[in-house]
């Protein structure tokens, strides 16, 4: 029965430790992505989002990339609904 009770002060206390930790990050965090300029951080993704898939796709899956983002552009411009056009991404990709 020794062995049940440590668990349980084992467990307790993790618990807590874990609780106060997920806390104190929190406010970290919170404090630390108000301070970061999202126009940049954007620029940043989509530069790894565009590298990323030329090196796992090639050039092939750049003019998907390109294509799909023009068409969903498009569809914004045009006020359709985006899923009606994945259509047109899904059955090239399907065949390739």
């Amino acid at each position: 029965m020794p062995e049940i009770r440590n668990l349980i002060v084992i467990s307790v206390l993790s618990a807590i430790f874990g609780f106060i930790i997920t806390i104190l990050l929190g406010i970290w965090i919170s404090k630390t992505i108000s301070e970061i300029d999202v126009s940049r951080l954007s620029v940043i993704i989509l530069t790894f989002v565009v590298a990323f898939n030329l090196y796992m796709t090639g050039l092939f899956g750049g003019v998907i990339l390109l294509i799909s983002s023009l068409i969903g552009f498009l569809a914004i411009k045009l006020r359709v609904r985006r899923i009606m056009c994945m259509g047109c991404i899904i059955l090239p990709v399907l065949l390739s």
